[in-house]
């Protein structure tokens, strides 16, 4: 019997472990600014932006796979502005990851995102983005916002679209 139950226990977590490897999500996005004037968000970031999110940093990066488009957007005159590429775990639930580019400035920086997936059945983004401009004290004095949630088809390169600010994004699994 104890070996029945061993071969039992072994061939069930050799099943899982497939569902454990559809958990992780390569994500890399683009943000990048549409035109030379500033639109400023109707609300700009909270100061508790990157609240129940993994604030991932230099370390937690990977080399970027998008580099043609980003090299193309430069091309065609566009600014990047943050440019980063993360594995995301997502297990049935939401997983929200917190991205930043540039000084901070009192826990705001430049650029900010927040990047949250869940995956029920299909995958969903929910993303939050932000481009601030500080003045001289260090306060935000201009914010612009892209704030969307969508169905994500994995492997597709996605865009996310407000007035003067763009972002392309793509999850692999």
């Amino acid at each position: 019997m104890p070996l029945r139950r061993l071969v039992i226990s072994l061939l069930l977590g050799w099943l899982s472990l497939p569902a454990l490897a559809d958990g992780l999500y390569d994500v890399e996005l683009i943000v990048f600014r549409q035109g030379g004037q500033v639109l400023p968000a109707s609300q700009p970031a909270a100061d508790d932006w990157a609240s129940g999110a993994t604030r991932f940093g230099p370390d937690n990066l990977q080399a970027n796979a998008l580099d043609a488009q980003a090299a193309r957007l430069r091309s065609a005159g566009y600014q990047i502005l943050l440019h980063q590429h993360w594995t995301q775990p997502v297990y049935g639930t939401s997983s929200k990851v917190a991205v930043s580019s540039g000084e901070n400035s009192l826990d705001l920086y430049p650029v900010q995102a927040v990047i949250d997936l869940s995956a029920p059945d299909d995958l969903y983004l929910d993303a939050r983005i932000w481009a601030n401009q500080f003045d001289e004290s260090g306060l935000v004095s201009q914010s612009e916002q892209i704030s969307q949630r969508l169905r994500i088809q994995p492997g597709k390169l996605h865009y996310l679209d407000h007035a003067s600010l763009g972002a392309l994004i793509r999850i692999n699994q």
